[in-house]
C-alpha cells in the first residue's frame, strides 16, 4: 500500500513539472501573412437587402412585411505600409434603395 501512494505521489509530481516545462500554445500570436503592395486597389461590389417586419399590436393592425434593396461598391486603396502596419483609402459608394415586391 505504501509503494502505491510513492508511486502515486511520483506521478503527480511528474505531470505537474511536466504541465510547466511544456510551452504551450494558447495566448501565441498568429501571423495573418497580409502582403499587400502599397499602390494595390481592390473593388468588392455587393447587393443589400433590408428586409423590416412592423407590428403594432396595441391597435390590432396586421403585421407588415417590406423588402428593399441596394447596391454598394467597397474600394480599398493601399497607399502605405511598414512593418506592422498598412494606410489604406477605404471608399464606399451606394446606390439609393429599391423596393422589392413582397
Amino acid at each position: 500500500m505504501r509503494l502505491y501512494a510513492v508511486l502515486a505521489g511520483l506521478a503527480v509530481i511528474v505531470v505537474i513539472v511536466a504541465a510547466l516545462l511544456i510551452p504551450q500554445g494558447a495566448g501565441s500570436p498568429m501571423e495573418l501573412s497580409l502582403n499587400y503592395a502599397v499602390g494595390e486597389h481592390m473593388a468588392y461590389d455587393t447587393i443589400n437587402i433590408v428586409t423590416n417586419q412592423i407590428a403594432n399590436t396595441s391597435l390590432a393592425l396586421a403585421e407588415v412585411t417590406n423588402s428593399q434593396s441596394f447596391n454598394s461598391t467597397l474600394k480599398i486603396d493601399v497607399i502605405g505600409s511598414n512593418s506592422e502596419n498598412y494606410t489604406i483609402n477605404e471608399t464606399i459608394t451606394s446606390s439609393s434603395f429599391s423596393h422589392l415586391p413582397n
